[in-house]
């Protein structure tokens, strides 16, 4: 973790914070006060509303982030309630805890699903054909990752990660979880680059058929 609480590659069992939802913004109720200000977060098929100050925490917490860094970058900016503000978003689930517990943290992971964001490049540029890039859409690199991870980036069509890493699993004949578990582990690298936002997957609806 550098100065800034930012996770780089740090082991899951370190303990992190990730913000779960898409944040539109500051919305004001224009036949109201600007008092009566708020801020939107679609989380899945949902839209929560929570208060500005809510938001300056969610919006940290999309770079994973320690509880410590979250509640201290929240007290920095005249937060009231800094901790219950964390624990609130937490309860409401705007934000998943990794921690030592790898059983959790995988069952947690299953039933989220990247919203991703950003261009993929393949693994074309430059000499090694190991690495694959993913861009923004004026195709600068944003991130340099292995094909695993390219690979779950780039089959994130709103479907949860679990039943993606179970797709791939099947393709490579290996265990599920060994999927998740890569996913976990190089999940930092993909939101810190900000190519994707971890997100809350729809229920499944019943089938028709």
């Amino acid at each position: 973790m550098d100065g800034d609480g930012d996770v780089t590659g740090t082991p899951p069992g370190a303990g992190w914070y990730v913000a779960v939802g898409v944040p539109l913004g500051r919305w004001l109720d224009a036949t109201d006060s600007a008092e009566r200000a708020g801020a939107v977060i679609r989380r899945g098929e949902q839209f929560a509303v929570v208060g500005l100050e809510a938001l300056g925490v969610f919006l940290s917490a999309l770079t994973p982030r320690r509880w410590s860094d979250l509640v201290a970058a929240a007290d920095e900016a005249g937060v009231e309630r800094p901790a219950a503000t964390v624990d609130s978003l937490l309860r409401d689930g705007l934000l998943v805890r990794f921690d030592e517990d790898e059983r959790a943290n995988l069952a947690a992971l299953e039933g989220l699903r990247l919203q991703t964001v950003g261009v993929g490049l393949g693994n074309d540029n430059g000499d090694d054909p190991e690495r694959f890039v993913i861009g923004d859409h004026t195709l600068v690199p944003l991130l340099r990752c292995d094909g695993l991870t390219y690979t779950v980036w780039a089959a994130s069509d709103g479907r949860p990660l679990g039943e993606i890493a179970g797709e791939l699993a099947r393709g490579y004949s290996i265990p599920t979880e060994a999927i998740l578990r890569h996913i976990l582990h190089t999940l930092p690298q993909l939101l810190s680059a900000r190519v994707a936002f971890l997100d809350a997957a729809p229920a499944r609806r019943p089938s028709n058929d």
